[in-house]
């Protein structure tokens, strides 16, 4: 059962996600190319106000979570109910960050906020009971292996909403005002895909040393490390092509965008079919 408290913040957090979105989409339409490239505090006060929305959306769904920790007695990362609340978190996290290389930057949460909505309501179809952990599952490198997962999730998703920047590059205004270099965005597109792909690389590499230390086994062919391997070749192709094949770009781009599916599938689509995995970790209703 849910604490009543987490229960409160759960949707007071979904609240605030919604409205965060509206706001920026507000803003966009709006203000967007009038203030593009101008310093924040020139907006007026209502959309500087919004504009902190997500920020606290975050820390309210943070808090959310550490009470489901707390009274879980683990980090709330196992089950489809709190991986998807994870992937949520994440993708509005990430999306704040990348304001610091430029106010207008912020808009592309009109594209990666309603993404990261649609995970938190994906949430709402599996059952949200606390899991007790197994012995196997109650060590520090577990922890680890599904927070790098995480961390390469927010990122690539991060990277496939600046992908549709760019696959729509001839309009100059679309999402990101003209404002802002497209040189800049290819440049985060690049950063957020090799932030990525490195902590991509260390969740498959900690889930390999930990597979060796319960089984002797460092790879199992589990379906959902299959596809795992899959979306690492993916990505790896696709930093292969920014670095060495700059004429297609836009390949790139589109892969960026196309890519998630797999994650999405790995990460949270088998368990809504029950497909026999080491990784799936939800309750029946």
């Amino acid at each position: 059962m849910m604490d009543k408290w987490e229960l409160y913040l759960f949707w007071l957090s979904l609240a605030l996600y919604i409205f965060s979105w509206l706001g920026i989409t507000a803003e966009y339409i709006f203000l967007g190319r009038r203030f593009a490239g101008r310093d924040n505090k020139e907006r007026p006060v209502l959309f500087r106000i919004l504009s902190w929305l997500p920020a606290i959306a975050i820390g309210v769904h943070a808090f959310s979570l550490a009470i489901r920790s707390y009274l879980a007695g683990h980090l709330p990362l196992f089950g489809t109910y709190e991986n998807a609340q994870a992937a949520c978190w994440f993708v509005f996290l990430f999306t704040l960050l990348i304001r610091k290389y430029g106010d207008s930057l912020h808009y592309l949460g009109i594209i990666t906020y309603l993404w990261g909505i649609g995970l938190f309501l994906w949430a709402l179809r599996f059952n949200p009971n606390r899991i007790p952990l197994t012995i196997s599952e109650q060590s520090l490198w577990v922890d680890l292996h599904v927070l790098f997962a995480w961390l390469a999730f927010g990122s690539f998703l991060v990277a496939a909403g600046l992908a549709v920047v760019i696959i729509r590059e001839k309009n100059a205004n679309f999402i990101i005002p003209a404002a802002v270099p497209r040189t800049t965005l290819t440049e985060l597109h690049f950063k957020y895909l090799s932030f990525g792909f490195v902590t991509y690389s260390v969740m498959l590499a900690l889930g390999a040393y930990y597979s060796f230390l319960l089984f002797n086994r460092w790879w199992q062919w589990d379906i959902v490390e299959t596809l795992s391997l899959i979306n690492w070749l993916l990505y790896g192709l696709i930093i292969h092509l920014r670095l060495f094949y700059r004429r297609w770009l836009k390949l790139a781009a589109w892969l960026t965008l196309l890519s998630p599916l797999g994650l999405l599938v790995a990460y949270l689509g088998l368990s809504a079919i029950n497909v026999n995995t080491f990784h799936s970790f939800d309750l029946p209703f």
